[in-house]
């Protein structure tokens, strides 16, 4: 019994695996992540920490913030709040969050989110979509339009670099807030 668990384990982690490969597969190669403004990606399906699918083909679509981060990286922990915070004040106007954690654990990633108050989606990558978008760098923000377009790319970040005023103000601007 203990052995039929862990198959099935095993083969759930290969179907999320093969279908997030075919949802990526119907993107174009991978263009380097500064060439990525102005691409399209389309929707994306992933699933959550927590098993919830996140589906941004949905309709109205969402205006979408990629962070791609690592619970070792101290530029992603600082970003991390600030990222809270644009979700609190835009996520009813069509803003959606997610952090893509790179190659950390759930229950990790869980333990992390909890411990800073974020509330957030969270997945884990282990170099699929990191990959599909050109990620070299934690943290790298990715902000995708209603579209499917990737309208900002940002790598790195650093308090009173200005970073996260840069960040608001284009999704303000595409969630068409004043």
């Amino acid at each position: 019994m203990f052995r039929y668990r862990i198959h099935l384990k095993g083969v759930a982690a290969i179907v999320a695996a093969s279908l997030l490969t075919i949802i990526l597969a119907s993107w174009a190669a991978a263009a380097p992540i500064g060439q990525m403004t102005g691409k399209s990606v389309g929707a994306l399906k992933l699933k959550d920490i927590n098993g919830k699918v996140i589906d941004t083909g949905r309709d109205p679509a969402p205006v979408v913030l990629l962070d791609f981060w690592q619970t070792t990286c101290s530029p992603c922990h600082s970003l991390a709040p600030h990222l809270q915070a644009l979700y609190a004040k835009y996520a009813s106007k069509g803003l959606l969050v997610v952090g893509v954690s790179l190659g950390d654990t759930v229950s990790k990633v869980r333990d992390y989110a909890k411990g800073k108050g974020l509330t957030y989606s969270m997945v884990v990558d282990y170099g699929t979509l990191a990959n599909s978008f050109g990620v070299r760098f934690t943290p790298t923000v990715v902000i995708i339009d209603r579209g499917g377009v990737v309208r900002l790319v940002q790598e790195g970040f650093g308090d009173g670099l200005g970073i996260e005023a840069a960040i608001e103000k284009v999704v303000r601007d595409l969630l068409a807030v004043k």
